[in-house]
């Protein structure tokens, strides 16, 4: 209890951690302070009754750490998994830590509860590709794990792939590789184009879960090219010189932020894209909103590459609540360090990408302008008048340079060496008539195609 006899009782006080305050909490600071107060008791009623030694020292380092790990400056049940983050031993809360039985329930008791797995999970351990090669199938690991009390279909694991970039998918079966563990491939597609790919499953009880979350409507880019080679990139876990600014309205809730997000609703991103931790938000706390228009600029970048192709590739986040005529988020290029900029593209009013959901986009920067060593980037989320709930961000932000010509023809694998294996893969495409043996270009696989590439291959890079 603090403050005794504030009120002239000198058997109560100002306040009391012995409370049944509830989330959310609309009143004052000091009021709601009571929330997050009573959650710390009870949990230390619960530490106390389990007989742990040491509690005092463990609820004080979870409050103070706590502060610093938190995002935003609001009473919400991220605190909770804050928390278990500071009481995990083997970077996964969803696996219960040494003090989840006395953390959870305390939390819960004041509706703030611990974040839910969901039943199946995909991660992939080396990555996932974000280019392909032109000349071979590319592969990958896809890891695919249950929750407690749920199983996988096995029948229904696959890969949607987009080959054409058109938005129609091709649903291939992944290979199994024992336990939870899969085998994904994209296609061999040409050079400096994309292929747009996503990751399905269902329970045994018929509910799918893909990755993204929101896949068809959004899903995974690779770039095809020989090399790939990053000129920039930021997933926005440091402060990489972005400047935020705005233009007219009020500054407060919507100005862009970087960091981990924060929603009180679904029309702002619940995690970033990457799975990196951070990305920017307009306002990034519970139930922002961008009024008139808030700006996100990039630093400057050096795109010359020395004649290689340069991608501008990110994902971005738009919801616009039903949209008015100047509802958009408008991302733009300057070669000059800003004084002019060209439009990449226009999200909304209307149409897809309106309604939230990360979707990742990839563009040839030549196509609107010539890179140049003074670029600069900027990304515009604009609420016109009459005002609507507009929520933008933005993450995986990169550019890169891609190399369609090969030094060494005969490098069919595009790993930089001339080996057993480039002739073993050729040898398997050749027979398999695939496009990728057209080893002269001129539209056919024949044998004119093995013979030349065995005469470069014999001699050598």
């Amino acid at each position: 209890i603090l403050g005794y006899g504030f009120f002239g009782n000198c058997a109560g006080g100002l306040r009391t951690a012995e409370n049944n305050h509830q989330y959310p909490c609309n009143g004052e600071i000091h009021d709601c302070g009571q929330l997050l107060t009573g959650c710390f008791w009870d949990m230390r009623k619960n530490l106390v009754a389990a007989g742990v030694s040491g509690y005092r020292d463990l609820i004080s380092s979870w409050a103070l750490n706590s502060v610093v790990l938190h995002t935003g400056d609001l009473i919400t049940p991220q605190i909770t998994a804050d928390v278990l983050t500071l009481d995990d031993n083997d970077d996964d809360i969803f696996n219960g830590t040494p003090h989840s039985a006395q953390i959870i329930p305390a939390f819960q008791k004041h509706n703030m509860p611990a974040p839910s797995p969901q039943p199946l999970n995909w991660t992939f351990p080396g990555g996932r590709p974000n280019h392909a090669s032109p000349t071979i199938t590319t592969t990958f690991s896809a890891n695919l794990s249950p929750s407690a009390g749920f199983a996988v279909d096995a029948t229904s694991v696959k890969i949607g792939i987009d080959a054409e970039n058109d938005g129609t998918y091709t649903l291939v079966s992944l290979t199994p590789l024992g336990g939870n563990l899969y085998q994904a491939a994209l296609p061999s597609i040409p050079c400096n184009t994309v292929v747009r790919y996503y990751f399905t499953a269902k329970t045994t009880t018929g509910s799918t879960f893909n990755s993204p979350p929101v896949a068809p409507s959004a899903a995974f880019y690779a770039v095809s090219a020989a090399a790939t080679t990053p000129v920039f990139a930021d997933d926005f876990q440091t402060d990489k010189g972005w400047t935020a600014s705005f233009s007219g309205g009020n500054i407060a809730p919507g100005l862009w932020k970087r960091g981990v997000p924060v929603s009180g609703t679904t029309n702002a991103p619940l995690t970033d894209f990457d799975s990196s931790g951070a990305c920017y938000v307009t306002g990034n706390s519970a139930n922002s909103d961008v009024d008139h228009t808030f700006i996100l600029t990039s630093p400057t970048i050096n795109a010359t590459t020395a004649g290689n192709e340069v991608r501008l590739n990110y994902a971005r986040w738009f919801h616009n609540g039903g949209g008015g005529a100047g509802d958009t988020l408008v991302v733009q290029a300057s070669p000059d360090n800003g004084s002019n900029w060209t439009t990449i593209e226009t999200v909304g009013p209307g149409g897809p990408g309106t309604t939230g959901g990360w979707i990742y986009m990839s563009s040839r920067l030549a196509d609107f302008v010539t890179p140049t060593s003074t670029m600069k980037f900027r990304f515009l989320a604009n609420d016109a008048s009459p005002d609507n709930t507009v929520e933008a961000g933005l993450d995986a932000f990169q550019l890169l340079s891609t190399t369609c010509g090969n030094a060494c023809a005969a490098d069919f694998n595009g790993d930089g060496f001339l080996t057993g294996e480039d002739f073993d893969l050729y040898v398997a495409a050749f027979e398999s008539g695939l496009p990728s043996a057209d080893f002269n270009d001129d539209g056919f696989v024949t044998g004119e195609d093995f013979d030349q590439y065995l005469a470069v291959f014999s001699e050598g890079c």
